[in-house]
């Protein structure tokens, strides 16, 4: 195992050098998060310059978006076995590298790796390690640091988006990618600041440390000896016995003779199987596997991740494509997306002073926001009202700034910040599907409708059922576990009656 779990044992300062940890943090998901805000001005350079279609141009967004999540697994297996720092300062290396190649690309099938996949994957890889160091600094200040550090995502989103305007209009989009890649470079100034946590112990619980090590070590030697002593006692009988009881079969045919040690077979057989099922066991717990089958909750806040990846980006694909379908102005129905972020912004801000100061649980404030999401969803195709519309879009922007930054959180409290990169990694991935599902899915219901309200409402009703199956999740993962213990206790009653 590599660094990232040398500093488990370690107390959480909740503050001191944390709060350099979260100021990097900040700027990671401010870039990560802005940029992934203004793909859309690039796909519209793209499309005039190399004289191609929307659609063609659109996959790069989409190539984008999708390798933010679906690098999370990987990112999480190198947070795991590398640390966060090295991490994060690859993903920006890589980022950054994207960028570059970018602004020399010949065709948009080269923006499908430079910057689709490149670019994509270098934030979706600084993105899990950040989360992941955060919590290592904070235990009982967690969801206010978390939260902060998210934030830098919404305000990246309002902030970066009118700069780039700037750029490409002095510097062309080739320009603006090269000054883009310069501001990616700086994840690697964050992921160096990123330093782990000291095993390093001060005065006495350093003295006290040592103290109980070496009494330690005093009473393992004198255990071992013990065990040597009874080890080869037991191995001397173990061997008079075999040697008096080993029987072996003898067969005859017509080509001869030959002696089959039974036990020796079974013995061989049992034990390869052995080592075939630890390999696989060991295959599944590196890459996480494992954790869906010993952590119920975790299991089922993953299958709401994916229902709210599903209709969270049908919402911000189509909210201002329905309210423009409805007769609003182009110009007011995007200040709707200004409003959802600055709600956005508050909830971010706000959440984790309600969950570190315990008025209610990480996991049910998730689940609440995202249900509320849902609802504000499932309204709003009932009503063309622009007043109405900017409500909604500010309740859906509460909602997901709210819940997004309590993710990590709740996942820590289902599988303990040991698992915590390997969570949330998979978590990501499988919200990562969703996102790629959701807006298909609500476009191929707009040609077949004719509105966008079927759409809506089936976002609106993912988002709800997301809600609702986090709310419930504890006491499901409970009920999971009960079934669990009671098959494997009747597994080994019917064990015992055999044997």
């Amino acid at each position: 195992m590599g660094d990232a779990n040398k500093y488990r044992g370690c107390e959480p300062p909740d503050g001191g050098y944390g709060w350099v940890v979260v100021a990097a943090g900040f700027v990671v998901f401010f870039i990560a998060g802005g940029t992934f805000a203004v793909g859309g001005i690039f796909v519209v350079e793209f499309m005039e310059y190399f004289k191609q279609g929307a659609a063609q141009a659109a996959w790069i967004g989409a190539l984008f978006g999708v390798n933010i999540t679906s690098i999370g697994p990987l990112a999480g297996l190198m947070t795991t076995h590398f640390g966060s720092r090295p991490t994060v300062m690859f993903g920006g290396f890589l980022s950054t590298i994207g960028f570059v190649l970018s602004s020399f690309a010949p065709s948009l099938k080269f923006l499908y790796l430079s910057y689709g996949v490149c670019i994509g994957w270098g934030f979706g890889i600084a993105v899990i390690p950040t989360v992941v160091i955060i919590s290592e600094y904070f235990r009982k200040r967690y969801a206010i640091a978390n939260g902060i550090t998210f934030t830098g995502a919404a305000i990246g989103t309002l902030v970066l988006p009118p700069i780039y305007n700037i750029l490409i209009r002095e510097y062309y989009w080739w320009g603006a990618l090269l000054l883009a890649g310069g501001l990616s470079a700086q994840l690697m100034v964050c992921g160096a600041l990123m330093r782990p946590l000291s095993l390093r112990m001060r005065g006495s619980q350093r003295n006290k440390h040592l103290q109980n090590k070496v009494r330690a070590d005093d009473q393992n030697r004198t255990g071992v000896a013990n065990v040597n002593e009874q080890v080869v006692s037991l191995l001397g009988r173990e061997t008079d016995a075999h040697l008096q009881n080993d029987k072996k079969t003898y067969n005859t045919t017509s080509s001869g003779t030959w002696i089959t040690d039974k036990s020796i077979l079974d013995s061989s057989n049992f034990n390869l199987k052995r080592k075939i099922r630890q390999k696989l066991e060991n295959f599944f717990s590196m890459i996480g596997i494992t954790l869906f089958m010993e952590y119920p909750t975790f299991t089922i806040i993953c299958i709401a991740q994916f229902l709210e990846g599903f209709g969270w980006n049908t919402a911000i694909t189509l909210l201002v494509a329905r309210a423009v379908s409805s007769g609003i102005s182009k110009m007011d129905a995007s200040l709707m997306l200004t409003v959802l972020g600055a709600t956005s912004l508050l909830g971010r801000t706000c959440h984790g002073i309600i969950v570190d100061h315990g008025l209610i649980s990480p996991i049910r404030l998730f689940g609440i926001a995202i249900a509320i999401g849902g609802v504000g969803m499932l309204l709003n195709p009932l009503t063309n009202i622009y007043g109405i519309l900017v409500a909604l879009a500010a309740l859906l922007g509460l909602s997901s700034g709210t819940y997004q930054p309590l993710v990590p959180v709740s996942i820590r409290a289902c599988i303990g910040e040991q698992h915590l990169s390997t969570g949330v990694g998979l978590d990501y991935f499988i919200m990562g599907i969703g996102y790629v599902a959701g807006p298909p899915f609500s476009g191929w219901l707009y040609d077949t409708m004719g509105d966008y309200k079927a759409a809506f409402f089936v976002a609106g009703a993912t988002l709800l059922a997301g809600g609702i199956l986090i709310i419930l999740a504890p006491c499901l993962g409970s009920l999971c576990s009960r079934n669990a213990d009671r098959q494997s206790n009747i597994h080994s009653e019917k064990f015992h009656n055999v044997v």
